[in-house]
């Protein structure tokens, strides 16, 4: 019976070396997927950002596109650029 007491307790010991050394092992593998996984986590998040980004800029574009289909918006537009209807003079002031 002692030594089935024994025998059990370097069965554990055994395992626990076993153990031990799996994750020594291991430990370098888990660290680099860790980096890889935060790596990945910090692209996704950019990219998140610059997708919102542009679809604010498109929700934005798609606004004056239909502002400027309107005969009153092209000629808003046309006046933001500085052009003048063919009878029009610019207006200029003296000192």
């Amino acid at each position: 019976m002692h030594s089935t007491k024994r025998r059990s307790i370097w069965t554990q010991v055994g395992l626990w070396v076993c153990v031990a050394l799996m994750t020594l092992h291991l430990s370098p593998r888990t660290a680099h997927i860790y980096a890889l996984w935060w790596q990945t986590r910090g692209e996704v998040q950019a990219l998140e950002a610059e997708r919102l980004s542009l679809m604010r800029e498109q929700a934005e574009l798609k606004t004056q596109l239909a502002r400027a289909s309107t005969p009153l918006g092209k000629e808003t537009l046309a006046r933001e650029r500085g052009w003048l209807k063919s009878d029009e003079l610019p207006l200029q002031i003296k000192k």
